[in-house]
This record gives structure tokens, C-alpha cells and sequence, in this order.
């Protein structure tokens, strides 16, 4: 549990990063319609997904044989949903940041 609890800290924290400081948003505007693109920096955003996907597999790992094991089924519990939120939390997080404060470019 104490690992998908870092797992999740960390996943937050790098999405904070990206967001405020390697998050690029193209506005476009059409005769027809408007919007926007969000693009992170792409280095950083692959080394992100890459920590977390190792990371992450590692407490959903855990989490799962502690409950089928019974050594400790709430935390394998916790360890697993933690794990399979980081993910979403991370992302809408990241998300928010780099729309208010990405690097606007008007295409």
C-alpha cells in the first residue's frame, strides 16, 4: 500500500511539472469552428508514462496477491485501487494544468 501511495504522489507531482512547464495548447480558429490542441513536451511525457507504467504495475502487482493470499486484504485492496486511479488522477491533472497554464500558440 505504502508503494501505490508513492506511486500515486509521484504520478501527480510529475503531472504538475508537465503541465505547467512542458505543455504547448495550438488554438485554431476555422471559418466553421473552433478549439484547441493540447501537445506535452514529448520526452518528458514519455518518460512520465514510462516510470509510472513500471511503477504501477509493481503495487497492482502486490495489491493483488495480498488479497487472493489473505495477508492483508485491505491494504491489497487499497494498493490496487490506488494503482488504478493513478493513472486518471494523473491525467486530469495534467490536463488542467496545461490548459490554464500551458504555453498558448495560436495556429
Amino acid at each position: 500500500m505504502l508503494i501505490a501511495i508513492c506511486v500515486m504522489g509521484l504520478s501527480v507531482v510529475a503531472s504538475v511539472l508537465i503541465g505547467l512547464t512542458s505543455t504547448t495548447l495550438y488554438l485554431y480558429n476555422t471559418g466553421t469552428s473552433a478549439g484547441f490542441n493540447m501537445r506535452p513536451d514529448q520526452g518528458t511525457f514519455a518518460a512520465q508514462m514510462l516510470l509510472g507504467s513500471i511503477l504501477g504495475v509493481w503495487p497492482l502487482t502486490q495489491g493483488i496477491v495480498a488479497v487472493v493470499q489473505n495477508r492483508g486484504r485491505r491494504q491489497g485492496i487499497v494498493a490496487i485501487v490506488l494503482a488504478a486511479a493513478a493513472p486518471l488522477v494523473s491525467l486530469v491533472v495534467w490536463v488542467a494544468l496545461g490548459f490554464a497554464f500551458g504555453h498558448h500558440v495560436q495556429a
